[in-house]
């Protein structure tokens, strides 16, 4: 015991000198006795006991390690080991002096970027990885398939639409279905109860009148009910109601809880609440992913079954995964090869995941969310509010994606640059779309007009024209090749980054910087005032001047000169090559003048300055000024760099997690898959759901370790 403590007391003090010994190298020369920039000094911190007045400035410097950005880019930096042993220290430190710092931080989806990209794709593959073991809420639509399913199967007189999913996973800039992110509450709970509920009360009421479930004998038992009786009601019932067959043990235990419940409760009632607990058996909820024994495991075939059904098409596994589950020809690397190859090429089979990552990834489809009141519609040039409908956009878009995954070459280089596109897809016609070209055009576009061939629909926001035979036909049209390129120029995706009022440059910015470029943006401190100020006689670049400070400007140099280019486009999604903002000597005259007063502001217009540039990119090649949207698009879309942080992305949605150092080999394995396939998506998921790190399970533990940055 003694050599036990004296050895602790070592560690300690070796822990300690190596703080110190960092501070002083890499830290005390800015933020020191004689230098102190932002006021931050270190040179005099406490190195052991943590006193309560200098928590506040290591919760600085722990914040400022974790997010990367001290010591900065142009000074000497600690290796990544040095860098974790710092961290801990600190965290275990500021525990012991009753301050919590959350160490799942780094597992957010918001620090995905934050593993090193280049030491990443430097990973030899081959390399043995795998994931931890974890239990993975099931999103809201697989949780609304499995109970749907039962209404079908028991031909239950339920309104589907009766059943609400306990949960929704709501869009925002981050992936919303990682496996840490929710947790099921007694909220959820409540709402899976009552489902449940009604669903019990009509599965009894039809299966007295079902010979094949002996139900009535144990109704009319009641409490003298036979343990055999019982259980020829568990059987039949609980296998209809999960899908699958029962284990022994689980047929033991749910025929020992209908007999307690007997005791307890009128006979209709106790097979009720059986119904209810085969219901909320944790396959219904969750995705359990566990790792068997010590070493790493790959996932048995019935969990490999619902891995394989749940990633891509959000409901549990079809006949014919569970009859290989079944079978024992779902146990090799191969054989899971076969079956995703099946699933990914039959068209008949749903694969809303894959429609669903590129609408997280772009984020277009929270156009349709980006309030746009009346007088900024009208101010814009659009009379009526119904005339703006976002949500078409959205269904354009959707169609794009939907055509380029058809053709599954180049995918990502081809959403960014071409210039096809579906225009209008759900046939509602709107003013907004359409010219000058009469009442009498727009009712034709409504249906009548393709009976006389000839006719040209003209899509304003778009800048292009379609034949109505085409239009009706769903056809695509090119937009103008100096005006747009890809989804970047789509309304819908410049619509979601937008505000009521103006565009969102900065917003545009960082999700190229992030999303393409795999930067890393660090959240803005809650003492920053964020508004930009209000002068609406300049334009948004000029008013984001104030972004040049040199606390704001260590950012928004990143972002910004990417946002800026987009500037060639209004808040609704419409080229121009002019902007408004409002006349202010013209204004004050109006507002002088009696009979003007309330008309609003005069307006004029200024020449769009659309400059901008790709700095500290990771790729050289890409690095320089752009002059508007079109070019900062062509360099980034043929960069080897930004297809790798598409790859990464990628990872991050179908695994669940943010990817590690160990997951390296996967991501280069994956990366060489889409290249050598010509740029497919198909290639792409192929290999990594027949990678180790899908494939595969460890502790948690081992898992944690190598989810450390």
């Amino acid at each position: 015991m003694a050599s036990l403590l004296l050895g602790g007391r070592l560690g300690a003090a070796s822990d300690e000198e190596f703080v110190r010994g960092t501070l002083k190298t890499n830290c005390v020369r800015c933020h020191g006795e004689k230098k102190a920039k932002a006021d931050v000094t270190l040179h005099a911190l406490s190195i052991g006991r943590m006193p309560a007045n200098e928590v506040l400035t290591w919760k600085k410097v722990y914040e400022e390690l974790e997010n990367g950005t001290m010591p900065p880019e142009d000074e000497e930096q600690p290796t990544a080991a040095d860098r974790q042993r710092l961290l801990t220290w600190i965290r275990t430190s500021l525990h012991a002096a009753g301050e919590y710092v959350d160490p799942f931080k780094r597992l957010r989806p918001s620090r995905g970027n934050w593993v090193d990209h280049d030491a990443l794709f430097q990973s030899k593959p081959g390399s043995e990885t795998s994931s931890a073991d974890r239990v993975w809420r099931v999103t809201d639509a697989a949780y609304l398939q499995f109970m749907h399913r039962v209404i079908r199967d028991f031909r239950i007189d339920l309104n589907p639409r009766m059943i609400i999913p306990p949960w929704r996973l709501e869009a925002s800039r981050e992936f919303s279905d990682y496996s840490i992110s929710h947790r099921i509450g007694e909220a959820e709970i409540t709402i899976h109860q009552r489902n449940c509920e009604r669903i019990a009360s009509k599965v009894v009421t039809i299966s007295k009148r079902n010979p094949r479930v002996p139900i009535n004998p144990v109704l009319l038992a009641g409490k003298s009910a036979t343990r055999a009786q019982v259980e020829a009601i568990v059987k039949p019932l609980g296998e209809k109601l999960l899908d699958r067959k029962l284990e022994a043990a689980e047929l033991a235990r749910y025929s020992e809880f209908l007999l307690d419940a007997l005791q307890s409760h009128e006979p209709e009632q106790a097979v009720g609440q059986f119904i209810i607990a085969a219901l909320s058996h944790p396959q219904v909820l969750y995705r359990v992913e566990p790792a068997a024994g010590e070493s790493r495991r790959i996932l048995p075939p019935e969990l490999l079954a619902r891995a394989l059904a749940l990633t891509l098409t959000d409901r549990e596994p079809d006949s014919v995964l569970r009859k290989a589950a079944a079978g024992g020809a779902l146990q090799t690397r191969e054989d899971v090869r076969r079956e995703v190859s099946r699933i990914l090429n039959d068209p008949q089979i749903e694969k809303p995941r894959i429609i669903g990552f590129f609408r997280e990834y772009f984020g277009y489809t929270s156009a349709d969310e980006v309030f746009k009141c009346q007088s900024t519609l009208r101010l814009m040039g659009v009379p009526n509010k119904q005339d703006y409908q976002p949500q078409n956009y959205v269904a354009d878009t959707d169609r794009l994606v939907m055509s380029v995954l058809a053709a599954d070459r180049q995918v990502l280089r081809e959403l960014l640059t071409t210039r096809r596109t579906h225009v209008l897809s759900n046939r509602l016609p709107a003013s907004s779309y359409l010219p000058e070209r009469t009442a009498a055009l727009r009712k034709e576009a409504a249906g009548k007009f393709g009976t006389e061939p000839g006719h040209q629909l003209a899509f304003t926001t778009y800048g292009a024209t379609i034949s109505a035979e085409d239009w009706l036909a769903h056809r695509t049209v090119d937009m103008p090749a100096d005006q747009r390129m890809g989804i970047l120029t789509h309304p819908s995706w410049l619509i979601a980054f937008s505000t009521n009022f103006e565009n969102h440059a900065i917003r545009r910015g960082r999700w190229i910087f992030e999303k393409l470029l795999g930067g890393r943006i660090s959240e803005a401190p809650v003492t920053v005032n964020a508004a930009l100020p209000d002068e609406p006689h300049n334009t948004l670049r000029e008013r984001m001047r104030v972004v040049r400070e040199s606390h704001c400007w260590k950012c928004h140099q990143r972002m910004d000169p990417l946002g800026l280019p987009f500037e060639q486009f209004d808040h609704i999604g419409r080229f121009r090559t002019a902007e408004q903002v409002v006349d202010r000597d013209a204004t004050e005259r109006l507002e002088k003048d009696p009979r003007s007063r309330g008309k609003g502001p005069v307006m004029t217009t200024v020449p769009a300055n659309i400059s901008g540039g790709i700095e500290n990119s990771g790729d050289p090649a890409v690095n320089g000024p752009v002059n508007g949207a079109l070019e900062l698009i062509r360099k980034l879309a043929h960069s080897e760099r930004v297809e790798q942080v598409f790859v990464r992305h990628v990872f991050r949605y179908f695994m669940g997690r943010n990817e590690t150092l160990a997951d390296g080999p996967t991501l280069v394995a994956a990366h060489r898959a889409y290249q050598a396939n010509d740029g497919s998506m198909k290639a792409l998921l192929l290999s990594l759901q027949t990678s180790d790190t899908f494939l595969y399970r460890a502790k948690s533990p081992a898992g944690e370790a190598a989810a450390k940055p």
